[in-house]
């Protein structure tokens, strides 16, 4: 599964819009939105906020995987 989808899942087991969702990563919407669509990819430390969010409230991540390749 790719970041996109994790993220999208995630979002929405919680019920939450991409705006309220973006605020608790601290990224914006448009942010959020292009993940979910596959259009970017994060950086390594919005990656790591969002294990981060996704550890603390014993939220499935088991097979996302970081791939940004440089």
């Amino acid at each position: 599964m790719n970041f996109g989808r994790h993220v999208r899942r995630i979002r929405k087991q919680l019920r939450l819009n991409q705006t309220e969702f973006g605020k608790l990563l601290g990224v914006n919407i448009s942010t959020v939105c292009r993940w979910e669509r596959g259009k970017t990819e994060p950086s390594y430390k919005d990656f790591c906020a969002f294990v981060d969010f996704c550890k603390e409230r014993d939220m499935d991540i088991h097979d996302l995987r970081f791939e940004r390749l440089y």
